[in-house]
């Protein structure tokens, strides 16, 4: 008798798993949404610039992580950069809280890489804001040793100016599609 209700209660189950299979099968999806070509064209030079700056940032920290995690590519300037952040964790006294300057180094080398690939995502403003906050760091340690911080100040004006431009673009194209969506019921 028990083992009728069990398999009662699986048969059901199963029923119910294919009638679900077959209403999601039967359901029409939507499907992507398309940028009116209109809006595409009127934001052209902003994308364009958008995706320079992705690029450029993304080329930039690919190649400055992979030198500070291996010299296979560049030898000299992966030792120039293990100079660097042994010169970086005496400065900033990191010893005391028990970083190296290899797992510094290392650290900062893969989270540039992987944030360079995570600009060319859904991900990227997120993304760009943490690369930031590692140029940050950067000029924050350039400034303790007395150096130029050009290069990650410069890296941060772009970054800056990459996240601006998106938001901006993606505010003023939801603006416009609420406009045009909204034009047309009117004339319905």
């Amino acid at each position: 008798l028990v083992t009728e209700k069990k398999s009662a209660k699986e048969r059901g189950k199963v029923k119910m798993r294919s009638r679900r299979a077959q209403a999601s099968r039967s359901v029409p999806r939507d499907p992507a949404p398309v940028v009116d070509p209109a809006l595409r064209e009127k934001y052209k030079v902003e994308v364009t610039a958008i995706n320079v700056l992705t690029l450029a940032l993304v080329f930039v920290f690919l190649t400055a992580g992979s030198t500070k995690i291996t010299g296979l590519f560049a030898a000299r300037a992966h030792y120039a950069m293990v100079l660097d952040f042994q010169r970086y964790v005496a400065a900033l006294k990191l010893q005391q809280i028990g970083m190296d300057d290899v797992s510094l180094r290392v650290f900062v080398g893969i989270h540039e890489m992987f944030l360079a690939v995570a600009l060319l995502t859904t991900v990227a403003v997120p993304a760009a804001c943490a690369l930031g906050v590692i140029m940050m760091g950067a000029i924050f340690t350039h400034a303790v040793l007395r150096e130029s911080p050009l290069i990650p100040s410069t890296l941060l004006t772009m970054i800056v100016a990459m996240v601006l431009l998106r938001l901006k673009v993606r505010r003023s194209m939801r603006r416009d599609e609420i406009e045009n969506l909204s034009s047309r019921s009117k004339d319905k």
